[in-house]
């Protein structure tokens, strides 16, 4: 069946195991519940394609065209896309897991609710897709993904790995981000308003114009990190480093009257035991910047 002609074909309920369909025409065909697994698929167009509940578990998905494809609540455990056009696909409630995804296009496809834990995402291009609610928990972004404008609400993404990933002005808005590792991420203009994100890392992450309102940062890393114009109003920041960052009209209202007044001491302690000078003015100069926000807030 290989290079066959399916173009709209009705193939619901299929048995499809181990079929060899690679370079096949299957624009728009219907194989909801169908079984794919094994399935050689590569080259395929399946573009518009239906694709609900399939199992494809093992399936060649080498250069596949799955744009603008529902595959919703499908299963792909353990699949490997490469060089993929995934632009505009719809993985709603799709099982994932463990998946690898290589220098795939995922501009504005839908992982809504999908189970995608332990994936890798390597080169992606996903600007403007949707993760909501998505269980991604120890995932890899891997190799400056860029996923500018990025909708992760309510997303799952505990121990994950987006260092070095372009995530201007996405959307983390109630998202689990405990022990996440965004450092040297691009974070400009993101949200990540009532967020949880204990312990996550944010060395020399890009936060300015970030808005961090009510996020729980406890016990995390934002030394180095950028957080020019950044808005940290009542966000928990106990326990924050804060070595190095750059505050330039950070606003730390809330926060300010409770916590500001014990890292203010931590720095001048900081600034009197260090045997570097440089270090040394620099605490110094964040203490002071300190004492100016919490006389401006008195």
């Amino acid at each position: 069946m290989a290079r066959a002609n399916l173009r709209g074909a009705d193939l619901r309920e299929a048995d499809l195991e181990n079929a060899s369909l690679g370079a096949s025409d299957l624009v728009g065909a219907d194989l909801t519940d169908a079984d794919l697994t094994h399935a050689i698929l590569s080259k395929a167009d399946l573009s518009s394609a239906r694709l609900i509940r399939c199992r494809m578990e093992g399936a060649d998905l080498l250069e596949t065209i799955l744009e603008n494809t529902d595959l919703s609540e499908s299963v792909f455990t353990d699949a490997i896309f490469i060089e993929n056009n995934l632009s505009g696909a719809i993985f709603h409630k799709a099982d994932i897991s463990n998946g690898t995804f290589i220098k795939t296009s995922l501009e504005n496809a839908d992982f809504t609710q999908a189970v995608a834990e332990k994936c890798n995402w390597i080169e992606i291009r996903a600007d403007g897709a949707v993760f909501t609610e998505a269980n991604m928990e120890n995932s890899r972004f891997v190799a400056g993904c860029s996923l500018k404008g990025a909708n992760f609400q309510y997303a799952f993404l505990d121990k994950s790995n987006l260092m070095d990933a372009d995530l201007e002005q996405a959307d983390f808005y109630g998202a689990s981000l405990n022990m996440a590792n965004l450092g040297n991420a691009n974070l400009n203009a993101a949200i990540f308003y009532c967020a949880e994100a204990k312990q996550a890392q944010f060395i020399k992450a890009d936060l300015s114009g970030a808005n961090m309102r009510s996020m729980n940062l406890m016990e995390g890393s934002l030394m180095k990190a950028c957080l020019v114009q950044a808005d940290l109003q009542d966000s928990n920041l106990y326990g924050v480093e804060l070595t190095q960052a750059e505050l330039d009209n950070t606003d730390f209202r809330s926060w300010a009257r409770s916590t500001l007044p014990e890292l203010k001491t931590r720095l001048e302690a900081a600034a009197t035991q260090t045997g570097n000078r440089s270090d040394r003015l620099h605490f110094e100069a964040m203490a002071w910047r300190i004492r100016r926000m919490l006389t401006a807030n008195e």
